[in-house]
């Protein structure tokens, strides 16, 4: 309940706080995603270039 009031008390004020933090993460963030090869293959096919698939197991 906490979580949700929290988030239905977000202003616009705290996303533009928020906006240096989300420009250095669009800048230097990395992502990671663990997933199914049929669901990294339906990603890469939306976004062709987007992701670098490494196999772990």
């Amino acid at each position: 309940q906490q979580m949700r009031e929290e988030i239905l008390a977000t202003t616009e004020k705290d996303f533009r706080a928020m906006a240096p933090a989300l420009e250095k993460v669009r800048e230097d963030g990395i992502v990671k995603v663990l997933g199914s090869p049929t669901a990294m293959e339906e990603a890469e096919k939306e976004r062709p270039g987007w992701l670098k698939k490494v196999k772990v197991i």
